[in-house]
């Protein structure tokens, strides 16, 4: 099979005959041209605007003079137009058929392309000859399509041309989230959630997918043909399967997250056909807590392909039934403590491990698997050696190395390695009292050592550092997970302070 990024580089084009299933059966279609776009004085940037923020599709999609629908701004745009649309719900079908355009929104959480209970919400379909088009979409939600009973419908879909996806959300379309034939897509910083078939299905031709996250659609990512790459990617907690790869598909997955999910965490189905051997190549990748297993590998059954373990990654599986082991520096049959599926920063949710994870700081950087940032755009690494998985966790922002007590009142903090203006926040308990004291300070230094003094007598609760028998604990806190505890002996006096500073420190916990 000829690649569809091979035609991109030849522009080699043909015409594109497809099916649908109909609630009658199937029927074959062929996709004529487009009709040809209004030219001369058309705008080659258009503007779509609501009714009430002024759309109309009198209008010549002008800035001052919107259009109201984003497909009269797509039907009159010249070649390489950009279309933008503004802040509002704009319902129906978009076809992108013609020359190469880019539609871009005002956000995510801001420009809805809904369909309104229609089969598809975005249809592209490039001409029947010609070198194929490339479309682009950006900062916009994708949403409520409505293909029951359809074949691959959904959100998007994409039957030959190039489509470029950069922060887009697609969901809650019943339905594929994006649908995939005979074409190339590019998906970066978008997030594919709560559609009820796959979240991205590629039926026939080749994906770069990174930064991005899969979850809550019937099943994550499914891939069947092509040469593709996943990196930087969450797919969680998907109702079944998180990736699976079947016949000629041979994708790479590198320093990605495939975790909770209600059943296979990947699942490997190639076969070998006319002496293509197809199969998954993971790198760097946590394969952990997947309810259906975390592996299903057809290695060794009939026409199976392959699972090529590049190394570093981590299974919780004892069983091994990725097939992982130590020999090739992976992890087997530990947790990843991850946290749940949330806004850890960056453009998508995430599944940040712990500060203990094994997988903090477990990939060195010479294994060609570590990307120069993480999902959430994060640099790597942030410690000796880079992440397993699809979050680099930060260290924190500076070290506290010295906590000294001053009589009964007063208290003198050592640190380094802080940014200008961290803002360290402490709280002073006793036991059989709680929170006495509370307040934080403002680190300087441009990351050299610094130091600060506090005063607890300059606190709302006037107080002192409780005295014998009471110990006293100082907590502090600082940005990504930074913190120090120290408690003071109890030897305050209990009358006037003590003329000489004193430092007696019985036990401190300190990260950074």
């Amino acid at each position: 099979m000829t690649s569809v990024l091979a035609l991109r580089r030849t522009g080699v084009a043909g015409g594109l005959l497809t099916s649908f299933a109909g609630l009658g059966g199937m029927f074959l279609a062929v996709v004529a041209p487009p009709a040809a776009a209004i030219s001369g004085s058309t705008p080659t940037v258009l503007y779509v605007a609501t009714p009430a923020n002024g759309g109309n599709d009198s209008h010549a999609c002008t800035r001052s003079a919107p259009c109201a629908t984003v497909q009269r701004a797509v039907d009159v745009s010249g070649p390489g137009g950009t279309v933008h649309v503004g802040a509002g719900t704009f319902v129906g079908r978009v076809d992108l058929t013609g020359t190469s355009l880019t539609v871009v929104g005002a956000g995510q959480e801001q420009t809805f392309l809904d369909g309104g209970g229609l089969p598809v919400v975005v249809w592209v379909s490039q001409e029947s000859s010609g070198a194929p088009n490339t479309y682009r979409i950006n900062d916009l939600t994708v949403q409520h399509a409505d293909g029951t009973g359809a074949h691959h419908t959904g959100g998007i879909t994409l039957l030959r041309g190039f489509l470029d996806l950069v922060r887009v959300t697609i969901t809650a379309n019943v339905g594929f989230g994006v649908f995939n034939e005979s074409s190339y897509v590019s998906i970066a910083d978008s997030t594919i959630s709560d559609n009820s078939a796959t979240g991205l299905k590629n039926f026939e031709g080749d994906m770069d997918v990174s930064g991005s996250t899969f979850t809550g659609n019937g099943s994550g990512i499914s891939d069947e043909s092509g040469v593709s790459t996943f990196t930087n990617i969450t797919v969680a907690e998907n109702t079944h399967g998180g990736f699976s790869a079947s016949n000629t598909a041979r994708p790479t997955i590198t320093a990605s997250t495939i975790a909770s999910n209600g059943g296979t965490g990947i699942a490997e189905g190639g076969f070998i056909q006319g002496g293509l051997v197809a199969g998954v190549t993971v790198g760097s990748t946590i394969i952990a807590n997947n309810a259906g297993g975390n592996c299903y590998i057809s290695v060794g059954h009939d026409d199976s392909g392959y699972f090529k373990d590049s190394g570093y990654n981590l299974e919780s599986d004892g069983g091994a039934s990725c097939t992982f082991s130590g020999a090739k520096h992976d992890l087997v049959g530990g947790s990843p403590h991850l946290g749940p599926l949330q806004d850890n920063g960056g453009p998508t949710y995430t599944m940040l491990p712990a500060a203990a994870s094994p997988v903090v700081n477990a990939l060195p950087t010479s294994t060609g698997l570590c990307p120069r940032v993480d999902q959430r755009k994060v640099t790597r690494p942030q410690g000796a050696a880079c992440d397993i998985g699809a979050v680099e966790r930060e260290a924190p922002q500076g070290v506290i190395f010295a906590v000294t007590f001053k009589n009964c009142s007063l208290l003198h903090v050592g640190y380094n390695r802080f940014k200008d203006g961290t803002v360290v926040r402490w709280t002073v308990s006793s036991n059989g009292f709680g929170q006495v004291a509370s307040g934080s300070f403002t680190a300087i230094g441009g990351g050299s050592a610094g130091s600060k003094t506090f005063h607890f007598l300059t606190q709302p609760l006037g107080t002192t550092l409780h005295p014998d028998p009471v110990h006293s604990h100082v907590h502090f806190t600082w940005p990504n997970g930074g913190k120090y505890v120290v408690t003071r002996n109890p030897t305050c006096p209990t009358a006037a302070p003590a003329p000489a500073p004193v430092s007696d420190v019985s036990h401190s916990v300190r990260s950074g």
